[in-house]
């Protein structure tokens, strides 16, 4: 589910893995960001996805050229999210807030508008 979800909504691309990995699982890869989807062993019970999207927990931040193509494809694949447009110095960017099929959190956000650069510590 998860490596549909990534191609379809992110548009990540399906990467070779080594052969040497011996375990299930798929490596995909766009913009120099690359995640590993990796196949859980039938006895190990997968942690329950989260009942509540919050925005203030620990999640994987994205930055999408165009939030309300994104939040489409997220109707149309019946994914529920949280859009919030968070502003300060009079810039306002807008973010949406879902979990992948496995449960993890992101948020997909319009962060061009904002000058990073003078942001990063």
């Amino acid at each position: 589910k998860s490596l549909k979800f990534y191609q379809e909504v992110l548009g990540f691309e399906l990467i070779e893995r080594p052969p040497s990995l011996d375990f299930k699982g798929a490596w995909i890869h766009q913009n120099g960001i690359g995640i590993h989807l990796l196949q859980r062993s039938t006895d190990v019970d997968a942690p329950a996805k989260p009942s509540v999207i919050d925005p203030t927990s620990n999640h994987i931040s994205f930055q999408c050229g165009n939030v309300w193509i994104s939040k489409k494809k997220l109707e149309d694949m019946g994914v529920e999210y949280v859009s919030l447009a968070v502003g300060d110095e009079g810039v306002v960017s807008d973010q949406l807030y879902f979990h992948d099929p496995d449960g993890n959190a992101i948020e997909l956000c319009d962060c061009r508008k904002r000058l990073l650069k003078n942001r990063i510590k």
